[in-house]
């Protein structure tokens, strides 16, 4: 069944204007929609990051243990968490200030950017739609370059049926 999701641009100030690769540019690619999916949104150290929606943290790795603790924390946030279907976050690059099982609102204070290596300071996001319990990749680059540094609020559908989601 389709439904409707208010997003938020994680940066409503503070993008460095930097983007640097969206799903399927660069190194997102493969079979893992975290990185296959990812949007490398640039910012300076210490650049307050939002969350792009309402829900549930399910997930936080503090250092991200999978990537040998070497990208700061790694957090996955929920919409509708209860449910088979719905919309997944996964936000990298950054220290985490909230808690496993925590609800946060869209546009709340998840964390903020960290320096990592020589690589440029951004905020890794990717977004996946949750079908079946099954995630897939949702492609919102141009939507969250588009509205950085502002406040504007995007209504997108979820149809559900593995059509690509919809500006509402």
């Amino acid at each position: 069944m389709a439904f409707d999701l208010d997003l938020s641009n994680p940066y409503p100030s503070g993008a460095d204007g930097h983007f640097y690769g969206g799903p399927g540019q660069g190194g997102h690619v493969g079979d893992n929609w975290t990185i296959s999916h990812g949007m490398d949104l640039g910012a300076p150290v210490g650049t307050p990051v939002r969350a792009a929606f309402t829900g549930k943290v399910t997930n936080i790795f503090t250092p991200a243990a999978p990537s040998g603790g070497i990208y700061g924390d790694q957090i996955s946030i929920r919409q509708n968490p209860d449910s088979a279907g719905g919309v997944g976050a996964f936000y990298t690059h950054l220290r985490s200030n909230v808690t496993v099982g925590s609800f946060v609102s869209r546009g709340e204070i998840i964390g903020e950017i960290v320096e990592f290596g020589d690589i440029p300071t951004h905020l890794h996001l990717a977004l996946g739609e949750r079908r079946n319990n099954v995630y897939a990749g949702v492609n919102l680059y141009d939507h969250f370059m588009a509205t950085a540094n502002t406040d504007t609020v995007l209504m997108v559908r979820f149809f559900q049926d593995g059509s690509a989601p919809q500006l509402a």
